[in-house]
């Protein structure tokens, strides 16, 4: 089998949802700026695409009708390039990575744009308007289940304290900040062109370009981590190609596609437990919350 590799990434700045200076920035202009910009990082790349998969969370209006295939023509590739959108909620962007990953190993493609966008500005959490099945809301509720109800199940289920998740959310945001002043997210962001159009004091238009006013580390009005306990809405795009034999150049990634193509099957004897134990020791050396020893107080 072959292996999958990333060849370039790229990433816009993360705006707060609604009040941030993102707010006004279609989903599918972002989508396209970073695939521009992600195809330019690998060495303008102009040869044959075989897929472009992007992940969005709320399909609908302004990110609605294969986003995608919209983000593909932004970007200015040929209308060849097929395009497809895929929705696993919050992973919909990590999806996409692993199917163009399998694509590209089991020999299918061999060279695939994949990645994720969403403007919860434009498009709120559960979308414009909720329309749930009612027997399926009747018999079996939890499919429309809100996250902070699922992060209270989960927290129930695995013995995490509130204590636990403050702590870890104060660790994550003390990281951020430390990642920030070092400069560590410079080269992956690519800039986004923001014009604000408004009516002053005076009733008189303007217009005013607020590029100039951000700094080149993260660009953004707000310290935003997808895995804390007082996590905020926002929007953002991002970009990866993966290709086949070629330089990696994304650690973090790269550990996960190793997962991916090294993990074996389990087998009928190991248990259910064992994954578990497995999986909370692996969080525990990634990001210091030690979940086993709490699970096994409950």
């Amino acid at each position: 089998m072959r292996e999958a590799v990333i060849v370039a990434s790229a990433r816009t700045p993360v705006g707060k949802a609604t009040k941030g200076s993102l707010a006004t920035v279609r989903p599918d202009d972002f989508g396209a700026l970073v695939v521009r910009e992600a195809l330019q990082r690998a060495g303008g790349y102009d040869g044959p695409i075989d897929d472009l998969i992007m992940g969005c969370a709320m399909p609908e209006a302004e990110q609605g009708m294969n986003i995608a295939r919209n983000i593909g023509a932004l970007a200015g590739l040929p209308d060849t390039v097929p395009a497809v959108t895929v929705n696993r909620f919050c992973s919909s962007g990590l999806q996409t990575i692993a199917y163009a990953a399998e694509r590209i190993m089991v020999g299918s493609a061999e060279a695939i744009i994949a990645g994720g966008v969403e403007s919860m500005s434009m498009v709120p959490m559960m979308g414009n308007v909720i329309r749930p099945n009612s027997k399926l809301a009747e018999t079996a509720p939890q499919y429309y289940m809100s996250m902070g109800h699922t992060a209270e199940q989960v927290a129930t289920k695995y013995g995490v304290s509130r204590d636990d998740q403050d702590a870890f959310a104060v660790r994550s945001h003390e990281k951020a900040a430390a990642a920030i002043a070092a400069g560590h997210f410079d080269d992956e962001i690519v800039p986004v062109e923001v014009t604000k159009r408004y009516v002053d004091e005076n009733n008189k238009y303007q217009e005013k370009n607020l590029c100039s006013q951000w700094t080149k580390a993260f660009v953004t009005e707000r310290i935003q981590t997808d895995s804390v306990s007082c996590v905020q809405l926002s929007q953002h795009a991002d970009r990866l190609r993966l290709g086949t034999h070629l330089k990696l150049q994304m650690e973090l990634v790269h550990c996960w596609l190793w997962t991916v193509k090294k993990q074996k099957h389990l087998d009928s004897n190991q248990s259910l437990s064992s994954v578990h134990s497995q999986q909370a020791a692996y969080h525990q050396k990634l990001w210091g919350l030690d979940l086993l020893s709490q699970s096994q107080k409950h």
